[in-house]
């Protein structure tokens, strides 16, 4: 059985800030570089990354639809290669 004991506030918080990075790599998404994955391992598509306090968000632009996808948020502890990118 899960047993939470997080501190909701800081939760909320940390979503907040997320939010606040989403809104900034949208208004500027090459500001960042482009995320350098270890050799060998090829992503489908050219990653960007920006990071937040511990956890670092994945996105990539469609420059044909002109958006910005964020593909995925992940703790920075985590192996990035693991986890198909």
């Amino acid at each position: 059985m899960y047993s939470y004991s997080g501190d909701e506030g800081h939760a909320d918080t940390t979503l907040d800030s997320l939010e606040k990075l989403f809104d900034t790599i949208c208004r500027n998404p090459y500001a960042h570089a482009v995320y350098q994955f270890p050799r060998g391992y090829t992503p489908l598509h050219k990653y960007r990354s920006a990071h937040y306090g511990r956890y670092k968000a994945f996105y990539w632009t469609d420059k044909e639809r002109e958006v910005v996808l964020i593909y995925r948020v992940r703790h920075i502890v985590s192996d990035f290669t693991r986890a198909a990118l």
